[in-house]
């Protein structure tokens, strides 16, 4: 990842797993956690941890500590609404952090005062400069090495590069780049999003201002974008507003594709009319796509209101032209897998991943350019959930008929089956029946006649307080009966 040093991306990691945790956690239970590394290397980072927290302890505004509450035991501590210090603090001890991180800001590096800063030998610089590269290649970014260290590639692609750097190191606006800087930033950002009159949170403004500020900045170094045809295409397809006042500095290209920015980054509810110009075959394609993207969905979930086909088709034009500016591979979400785990959201939501995974299946196998959607696959999970909820599509097209018996009161009863409902609701479509002939499962918390039961059905004994090993008996039953 960006060349960064092994010991630097574990560091994040154990952070990470340490601020998510309620209770301590052991060396052991770290390393599973983590899935890689050893319990040596771990207990030296966490060593390494503690004296980094030291170094920024009794700062304003920032307070942390690491417990060791049981020998052996850890538990990260803070009192502030983020670890950005920690964070930065350890990023700042490796050097492809120091050297991209120069580059973003003042776009040339000159390697004799970087290696007489960082006590390096040219030689170890050259080094790692080709690790970045190697790292930072699917950015379609590379670094030349010279007395003058620079970027090597288009401008936009810089742009793109610099914010997800920024955001997969910080997640916020970092305080390496000066004091005044980030108020600054901020100030626009609130700025540009009240001037587009959209709705807005403080993390909104905070993420926007790490934009404003790649982009003013290479404005201020005669940084000029320039465009391929198909994205002029793009630009010229939508209805944008005017310029502002307050970026006389700004082109209106750089204005623009702010806007283009933010309308395909699905972080903002604005909206660019975009006209569809028959002469481009771009929005061609991406038409041809959109309809076919709908008419197979529908088939597999509900036919949508005109309102909501409206939203729909909008979100997918977002992330279809998308691909012509920003390399999907690497978009941020390729570094968030904990905001939506694929294995996770199958094991839960199974029968909704299937009816998924069959839709989309048919929608790559008629597309004309399949490679085009390799990485649209979990953004288009995540939109058509907010069409077709998990509650309403997430169950098996059968119901599953299931007669309780209890030697209990009615109520406790009907406690009982909203216990079992609301555990497997999002997996299976359960049907509680009054008759015993009319079940598919009996389910019992007294003796029960076994002559009432058919060899076609399924008899279960349970615990009147449903205890772990009963629902897992009961889910074993709800699978065999699905197969």
């Amino acid at each position: 990842m960006f060349g960064l040093e092994y010991r630097t991306l574990l560091l994040k990691d154990i952070i990470e797993i340490l601020d998510i945790s309620e209770e301590a956690l052991s060396v052991e239970e770290i390393r599973k956690r983590l899935g890689y590394s050893n319990s040596v290397t771990i207990l030296k980072s966490l060593k390494e941890l503690i004296e980094f927290i030291n170094q920024i302890d009794g700062q304003d505004k920032f307070s942390v500590e690491l417990m060791n509450p049981k020998r052996g035991y850890f538990k990260l501590k803070r009192f502030s609404t983020n670890l950005q210090s920690l964070f930065e603090l350890v990023f700042s001890q490796d050097i492809a952090y120091d050297i991209l991180l120069e580059l973003i800001e003042k776009r040339v590096v000159y390697k004799v005062n970087f290696c007489l800063t960082h006590n390096i030998s040219a030689a170890t610089l050259y080094r790692k400069i080709q690790q970045i590269n190697q790292e930072v290649a699917a950015y379609n970014i590379q670094i030349s090495y010279g007395n003058e260290i620079k970027f090597k590639a288009e401008e936009l692609n810089i742009r793109i590069f610099s914010y997800v750097f920024i955001w997969s190191t910080s997640r916020q606006f970092p305080n390496i780049f000066g004091s005044n800087t980030k108020p600054n930033m901020n100030f626009f950002a609130e700025e540009v999003l009240k001037y587009l009159n959209i709705p807005y949170s403080s993390l909104q403004i905070e993420l926007l201002s790490i934009w404003i500020f790649i982009y003013s900045n290479a404005i201020s170094r005669k940084k000029e974008l320039s465009l391929t045809e198909e994205q002029f295409d793009i630009i010229q397809a939508f209805t944008l507003p005017k310029k502002p006042e307050f970026f006389s500095q700004w082109s209106n290209l750089d204005w623009n594709m702010l806007l283009v920015t933010m309308y395909n980054s699905d972080l903002y509810d604005i909206y660019l009319p975009l006209s569809i110009n028959i002469e481009s075959n771009t929005l061609k394609k991406m038409m041809k796509s959109q309809k076919l993207f709908l008419m197979i969905l529908e088939s597999y979930f509900s036919v949508l209101n005109n309102y909501d086909k409206e939203k729909l088709s909008e979100n997918w034009a977002k992330y279809y032209l998308a691909y012509y500016f920003t390399n999907y591979d690497s978009e941020p979400s390729k570094n968030t897998t904990h905001i939506l785990n694929m294995e996770t959201f199958q094991s839960a939501y199974p029968n909704y991943w299937k009816r998924f995974e069959n839709f989309w299946l048919e929608f790559i196998q008629q597309v004309d350019d399949p490679h085009h959607y390799d990485a649209m696959k979990v953004p288009c999970l995540l939109m058509i959930i907010r069409f077709y909820p998990i509650e309403k599509f997430g169950f098996p097209p059968s119901e599953i008929s299931l007669f309780l018996s209890t030697d209990t009161s009615l109520s406790f009863s009907e406690f009982l089956k909203q216990a079992i409902y609301l555990r497997f609701r999002d997996q299976y479509m359960i049907q509680f029946v009054s008759e015993v002939s009319d079940a598919e499962i009996i389910v019992a918390t007294n003796p029960f006649d076994k002559n009432q039961i058919r060899v076609d059905q399924e008899f279960l004994v349970v615990s009147s307080q449903m205890r772990e090993v009963d629902f897992n008996s009961l889910k074993e039953l709800f699978e065999k009966l699905q197969m």
